[in-house]
């Protein structure tokens, strides 16, 4: 039996059965006396010595239900009271003989709600009264650790492991535009990949994180340094980014280096030899660019392997380097749309992407006044795209639902202020 703290002892009471001439000679002492006699509370059936009313602080008050707050610890059955709850706490899973009680859908009582008493058996008393077994010394003792019950902690007794709370796969934040929380390391020469490089979190894998990709293509004939402000924090933030090193001015060409770097990460996620096996996630995988970059993203959105994207300054209908119009068509999976009120390369096209998406097609297009084509980039981290796009992956890529609700409703962060925003799909 468990230990616990705070409990009073409870008792096993056993009745002792009557035999048939002691019955026989009380009839005969009722019939000659004239007289009626009441056998006394707390006989069963009319055998068996009265029963001791139970005793505040014992097992009836150790059965009722978990009303407080405190959750068993993984694996330690022992459950600390909560300060609403300084009594004893509910019986842990079933019990020979026992009414069953109403359960929640996590296994748990419901608040006050009583467990039903046990017959036949003691139970395993968490967090109150100890019951004393039906020994002679009526000295508690431990049970054996084969007799606890199945499971993983979150429910003993169950016998059934239950699933992990649903949450972001990254550590929280407060603001997406704040630096991240990792240290960065940047590779420069990847092998099988040589066109590219790598930045992403110096300790990949750390408490057992899968990091989420990016695979990004720079503006036409500029450098990963253009952007480097923000992909860094993209980083830092907890995604395994990819970057062409040197883009050249031919949009078709970057369609075919993005997808090449798609493979090869995949590949290298699926890899047991490879230093990022079980330490990137190949199902959650963004493409994004900015300008050519952009639109050359628009030719692997179709790719059933890209979770989501995001386009900056550069709509692929009308676009003047012969990628094809109708790709806009392609887009089915979470999209964002970005552009800055200055820009006057960019904002027409992207007006008409926006227009011309799939109608069923989640997209957000966001129009950040008073920026051109290629401001922002270089303020710290990236300045408001950087903020924008690290909520967008955070929100798209690693269930972070906080960084989501920035972009929800008709009041949100991004649709606000500086924010000119349409959108469908999302909300």
């Amino acid at each position: 039996m468990r230990n616990v703290e705070n409990g009073a002892r409870g008792r096993r009471l056993r009745g002792r059965p009557g035999t048939r001439a002691t019955w026989l000679m009380l009839a005969a002492l009722i019939a000659c006396d004239g007289a009626s006699n009441d056998t006394g509370p707390g006989v069963a059936g009319g055998a068996g010595e009265p029963a001791t009313p139970a005793e505040p602080g014992t097992a009836e008050q150790a059965q009722q239900a978990h009303t407080g707050d405190a959750e068993p610890a993984m694996g330690d059955p022992t459950t600390v009271p909560s300060p609403e709850n300084t009594g004893a706490e509910a019986m842990v899973g079933a019990t020979p003989g026992a009414v069953p009680r109403p359960m929640s859908t996590d296994g748990r009582m419901m608040p006050g709600e009583q467990a039903a008493p046990a017959t036949g058996t003691d139970p395993d008393i968490q967090g109150g009264a100890q019951m004393e077994p039906a020994g002679e010394s009526g000295e508690s003792t431990e049970s054996p650790a084969g007799d606890e019950p199945a499971g993983n902690g979150m429910d003993p007794g169950s016998g059934v492991d239950e699933p992990a709370m649903a949450g972001p796969i990254l550590p929280p934040v407060d603001e997406p535009g704040d630096s991240g929380p990792f240290s960065i390391q940047v590779v420069n020469n990847l092998e099988g990949l040589p066109t590219h490089i790598l930045i992403a979190p110096e300790d990949l894998g750390r408490d057992g994180i899968k990091h989420p990709i990016l695979v990004w293509i720079n503006g036409a004939g500029q450098s990963s340094n253009t952007y480097r402000n923000m992909l860094d924090n993209v980083a830092a933030h907890g995604f395994f980014l990819l970057d062409d090193k040197q883009s050249t001015f031919d949009a078709i060409q970057e369609i075919g280096s993005q997808k090449d770097a798609i493979d090869w990460v995949i590949a290298q996620a699926k890899d047991p030899s490879s230093p990022y096996h079980g330490k990137i996630d190949e199902t959650r995988i963004a493409i994004a660019g900015q300008s050519l970059g952009s639109v050359a993203s628009f030719g692997n959105v179709g790719d059933p392997r890209i979770t989501t994207s995001i386009h900056i300054a550069g709509g692929v209908t009308g676009n003047p380097g012969g990628v094809d119009n109708d790709l806009i068509t392609k887009v089915s999976k979470p999209a964002a749309f970005l552009c800055g009120s200055a820009d006057r390369n960019g904002l027409g096209r992207v007006r008409n992407d926006y227009s011309k998406a799939p109608a069923s097609a989640p997209v957000f297009f966001s129009i950040l006044d008073g920026v051109t084509h290629t401001s922002e980039f270089n303020d710290r981290n990236g300045g408001r795209w950087g903020q924008i796009v690290v909520a967008w992956l955070r929100w798209q890529l690693a269930d972070d639902e906080s960084m989501g609700a920035r972009f929800m409703g008709d009041n949100c962060e991004f649709c606000m202020g500086d924010w000119e925003t349409m959108k469908q799909n999302l909300d």
